[in-house]
């Protein structure tokens, strides 16, 4: 009887914790992508998790705030340290806290970076079961998103939240085969790279004293306890945006009222150049932007705080990031003047040809442009030219008739043609004629960041059109 007792309890054990599996399995399955691929809170969380442990220096919290206004590409290459963006939309301080608790069971981190929008006046709209769902839904299963859902959300309901797989039941026939089979996630430690501009130059109010409400006092004192009992460092930061008077007073209160070490952007955007209509909209940062506050907390780290590097494993993955945003930022200059200013400031290889025709009516001011960035149009007037510049050296081949040249970088085989054409392994990087063209080419990777191709029948101005495989 007692033995009958015992198989039936066991059997009943393992039928629920088979239904909870289940349950688990599909409210993943059945979990949305919520925004866009850059965007995706759900790609960010999960890209936490793909880290290596404890290999993460500095963990950054926060809303899209600071996964707009901080680079961890441009953190690695100024400090050498590796950093992840551990945020989601539009999150409360109250997120940020169990996001903190969870980070640490997978982190040791040296320092923690919070953004303190999720302290502003402007985050009251943020704090709904929707946002708390969209930050806290791709969180592992355990104790810490046991315990956020509980304190969050209605007690009675936490069977609900955890298992949502009822939430997104009616999702089925949306499903492709790539929700269910284990997918790439593109998180770029936790970076989006802002592509945003403001339509209108903003003004400052002037600050104001002011008070934080005390239950974003309470969490933001429990994050500093958190911090405080894993040895790691907490630095408050803000990214510039548009502020209003209440905004401004609660972060005049944490500057004034506080001993937590705080940069407020806002304060001092003119001293780091810093320009709405340029550097991002009134809410978020631009690659720019973030380009400009990321070197700035660079130096801060490097100056206030001694943090010895955990590991290298992801410094080429940093230095990728890089090579995309400086594409991104290339693909964005039309202005002769800027481009040619660019590739000169950079750590470059310039791959140049010049295709001379009895046509070319180039101003004596744009002979002198391109004669300061390697042409020689003072001794070569009417020759065809291909030229290389690294370091500053120049490597020129001058000739009245039609030539190519093969130059060698690593694996990599650029072939440049005196009229016009450019290839990097069989690929042709522009379509030219009676052209000036250049590519721009990393010098640590050798990835082209450019290629572009300036009419030489007039003024400057630059094309860019890519020729197929050859």
């Amino acid at each position: 009887m007692i033995k009958d007792i015992f198989k039936g309890l066991l059997k009943l054990t393992i039928f629920v914790f088979l239904v909870l599996i289940m349950a688990l399995f599909l409210s993943k399955v059945l979990r949305p992508d919520r925004l866009d691929e850059d965007n995706n809170t759900k790609d960010k969380v999960l890209g936490f998790y793909n880290l290596k442990k404890n290999s993460m220096d500095v963990i950054f919290l926060g809303s899209s705030h600071i996964y707009y206004g901080v680079n961890p590409a441009i953190i690695n290459e100024k400090t050498d340290l590796n950093s992840y963006i551990f945020s989601g939309e539009c999150q409360p301080i109250e997120v940020s806290y169990y996001f903190l608790k969870e980070a640490i069971k997978y982190q040791s981190p040296k320092l923690v970076v919070l953004d303190v929008f999720g302290l502003s006046d402007s985050i009251n709209f943020c704090k709904t079961e929707g946002i708390y769902r969209v930050n806290l839904e791709n969180l592992k299963t355990s104790e810490v998103k046991i315990e956020a859902f509980n304190n969050l959300f209605n007690k009675e309901d936490i069977l609900y939240n955890i298992f949502d797989v009822s939430l997104y039941h009616n999702r089925w026939y949306e499903l492709y085969g790539k929700d269910i089979l284990k997918k790439e996630v593109k998180h770029n430690f936790g970076y989006t790279l802002g592509k945003n501009y403001s339509l209108n130059i903003v003004n400052f109010d002037n600050l104001y004293n002011g008070e934080i409400k005390e239950v974003n006092l309470d969490y933001l004192n429990k994050i500093k306890k958190l911090c405080d009992e894993n040895n790691i460092e907490l630095l408050l930061i803000k990214t510039p945006f548009y502020l209003s008077e209440d905004d401004a007073k609660i972060f005049t209160f944490i500057q004034k009222n506080t001993k937590y070490n705080f940069i407020d952007f806002n304060l001092i955007k003119n001293d780091i150049g810093y320009v709405f209509d340029i550097d991002g909209d009134i809410w978020h940062a631009n690659m720019y932007g973030a380009t400009k506050i990321s070197e700035y907390l660079s130096t801060y780290i490097n100056e206030n705080y001694n943090i010895d590097k955990s590991s290298d494993v992801y410094d080429e993955e940093y230095h990728k990031m890089i090579i995309d945003m400086k594409k991104e930022k290339f693909k964005r200059i039309w202005d002769v003047d800027t481009l040619l200013e660019q590739i000169k400031k950079d750590d470059h290889i310039l791959f140049m040809n010049y295709n001379f025709f009895e046509g070319s009516l180039l101003s004596a001011q744009d002979k002198h442009k391109l004669n300061n960035i390697g042409y020689d149009f003072y001794n070569h007037p009417k020759e065809k030219a291909i030229i290389k510049v690294e370091d500053g050296k120049v490597e020129a081949y001058y000739s009245y008739d039609y030539f190519s040249k093969d130059f060698y970088l690593g694996d990599n085989v650029f072939k440049v043609e005196s009229n016009g054409y450019m290839w990097k392994n069989g690929v042709g990087l522009n379509i030219a004629n009676n052209y000036a063209c250049i590519s721009v080419v990393d010098k640590k990777t050798y990835e082209v960041l450019d290629s572009f191709c300036m009419d030489t029948e007039g003024s400057l101005y630059i094309h860019r059109d890519q020729l197929e495989d050859k």
